[in-house]
Order: C-alpha cells, then structure tokens, then sequence
C-alpha cells in the first residue's frame, strides 16, 4: 500500500486502484523471471492486500509465496530509496518520468524493515539444522532488528491514523523463534515451522478472547488449560491408540 499510494507503481490520481494493482503484479512477475524464483501467486487484487472492515493493509498468501513476495518487495523498496528502476520493471518508472517523488517519511525505515526480513530468510535457508554460534546470533540479529523496525512504523501508523503497519499474535510467536535460535542453536528452517502452524490457531483464539493489557497473562492461563485437559484426556488416547494396534496386529495374523 505504501508504494502504491506514494505512486512508485503508476499515478494514484488518475489510475484506479486495480489497475495500479496490475502493474504491481507485472512488476512482480518481471522480478521472478529475473531472480529465478518461483512460486504460485496468483494476480494481485484489491482484497488481496487490502480489508478495510478489518485488517487494513493485509495481504494473504501461502508460507513460500509470502517470502518471495517479501524478496520482492524488499528489492521495490531498495529501488525506491535509490530512485532508480530497471528497463523490464515497473518500480518507479512513472516518477523517473514525472519527477514527482514523494517525501514519505517512512521509506528508509521501510526499506531497513524489509531488507532486515529478507536477510533473516536468507539465513534460515543457507545454514542447516544446527547452528554455530555466529550463525545463531546473526540469524537472532536480523529478526530482532526486523520487529523493532515494524514496532516503530505500526506506533507511526497510529500516528497518522493508518492502517498501514500492525502488531500480531504472530510477530509474538517469530520472537519466541528468535530466542529458541539463540539459545538451542537450531535452524527454525527446520523444526519450529510446524509447531506454529499447529499453535497458531489457538493463539489467535487467545489473543481475541482476552483482554489485550494483559495478553501474555492470558496466554500462559490458557496453556495452563489445555495442557491440563491434554494430561485428563492422555489415558483415553493412549487405550484407544492400544486398542487400533491390537485390531492392526490381529487383521494382520488373519491374513
């Protein structure tokens, strides 16, 4: 949202909305066949990247299509702070030709924001599972540089009453990564992405249920719970999983 209304894909005043999304997807599929990466990101549309009623600036997309999208957009945003473009892209072609560069506070910080996610990528997918203590610490690095970054532009979103930039249950969960990195010396990359995906409802359960001053409160209550819950119901699990070996081992003697 930000480069599109600050014009860097196309005049905001005189084209709509969609049409400015277009060329932001032109843009994007120039930058694929550049880079060589690939993913399954269909068009952009405008509910794609904007819910007014809700979220605001929110974009949904599957896990490997967000990473190249954030590669992407790191790289507008490079091109932006630079003023400079590349003949089979559309970033900043339009102010190149008009001069009407915007004076956006927020674009060094946007471009340091993004640039700090892209390197974090880049870390978690060059090393393996375990991790040297340099390795660690860089990867710990570029993620808490990263969430100090969009904690400052969500208080200037706030600011200048948009919503533009938010803070959410799982920017949370990516600080928790971040500290198990550090101090396990294990690759996320390699073991934590399941166990968000399979917390992370439940965490955004919490997180609209309770009372959002005392969040983290709520949420070692509401493990306390279920943890609780798990430990009533393992003896059930646990016949029910005897009683489907013994059926399995009795079905097999029977053939």
């Amino acid at each position: 949202m930000f480069l599109i209304e600050n014009g860097y894909f196309g005049c905001p005043q005189s084209l709509t909305f969609e049409k400015l999304l277009v060329i932001a997807f032109r843009d994007f599929k120039a930058f694929q066949r550049h880079t060589g990466q690939k993913c399954s990101q269909t068009k952009f549309v405008p509910r794609f990247v904007w819910k007014p009623a809700t979220h605001g600036a929110h974009m949904g997309h599957k896990g490997h299509n967000g990473k190249i999208i954030a590669y992407w957009l790191g790289d507008c945003v490079q091109k932006a702070v630079a003023r400079s473009t590349e003949p089979h892209r559309e970033i900043c072609k339009w102010l190149l030709q008009s001069q009407a560069w915007p004076t956006d506070e927020r674009l060094e910080l946007i471009a340091v924001t993004m640039q700090s996610l892209c390197a974090w990528f880049q870390e978690v997918e060059k090393h393996g599972r375990y991790l040297t203590v340099a390795a660690a610490d860089t990867i710990y690095d570029h993620g808490m540089k990263y969430l100090r970054c969009h904690l400052v532009l969500c208080k200037i979103s706030m600011r200048m009453m948009k919503l533009h930039w938010h803070i959410r249950p799982k920017m949370h969960a990516f600080h928790h990564q971040l500290k198990d990195v550090r101090c396990r010396r294990l690759n996320t990359r390699h073991f934590h992405t399941f166990r968000e995906e399979d917390a992370m409802r439940w965490l955004k359960g919490v997180a609209h249920r309770s009372d959002k001053k005392n969040l983290e409160h709520a949420v070692i209550k509401y493990s306390r719970y279920r943890l609780l819950s798990m430990r009533r119901r393992m003896c059930h699990l646990n016949r029910n999983a005897t009683e489907r070996n013994r059926l399995k081992i009795w079905g097999r003697t029977r053939r």
